[in-house]
């Protein structure tokens, strides 16, 4: 299959990630979530167990992007586990986007922290259609069987209007009160 790899990459030849998934843990009890749940995949499916390897930390960020290639159409083979400076980690998958987020709210249900996902193209032009979202998972709120207490904030363009939708309870450094307004402005 021939497929122009331009379409794949931003301009500077590195993955053009548009969706992130941070784990509301330390980088250490982040990696061990994340293995234990990899192992038990693949003792479900009868998969090859994962394969990990360290990066130093001499590397720069485009450096350790640089790990994930080749990058996968649909799906994820590769994951990057990043330590942030606060006390939340940024898995990143080798799919063209960045992270498959249809695990997410099990997963935040499963090892009972916080997770956030962002999905960023933010690109409203004329002809253009994108979105602007962040949802954070509160796993440790279980609201039913497969699901958990759940923010999201949303701007998106799927027509030729841009939209806003909000779903859950705001979180208290929210000013939802401004949302109207700028959106009073700009429609």
């Amino acid at each position: 299959m021939n497929v122009n790899k331009d379409f794949f990459l931003a301009r500077d030849g590195h993955p053009s990630l548009k969706q992130f998934y941070f784990i509301g843990a330390p980088f250490e009890k982040a990696l061990d979530l994340y293995l234990k749940r990899r192992m038990d995949l693949s003792d479900f499916y009868q998969n090859l167990k994962p394969k990990l390897s360290y990066l130093d930390e001499e590397y720069t960020l485009s450096q350790k992007l640089d790990f994930l290639n080749p990058l996968e159409i649909t799906g994820s083979s590769k994951y990057l586990l990043l330590e942030t400076q606060s006390d939340w980690s940024l898995l990143i998958g080798n799919n063209r986007n960045g992270t498959d987020f249809s695990s997410v709210p099990y997963e935040a249900l499963l090892w009972k922290i916080r997770l956030l996902t962002m999905y960023l193209r933010p690109y409203f032009g004329k002809d253009e259609f994108g979105a602007v979202s962040f949802t954070l998972y509160e796993g440790s709120k279980q609201v039913s069987r497969h699901d958990c207490e759940t923010r999201n904030v949303m701007l998106h363009k799927e027509t030729s209007r841009v939209e806003f939708m909000e779903y859950g309870t705001p979180l208290p450094f929210e000013q939802t009160e401004k949302y109207t307004e700028r959106l009073k402005k700009t429609g």
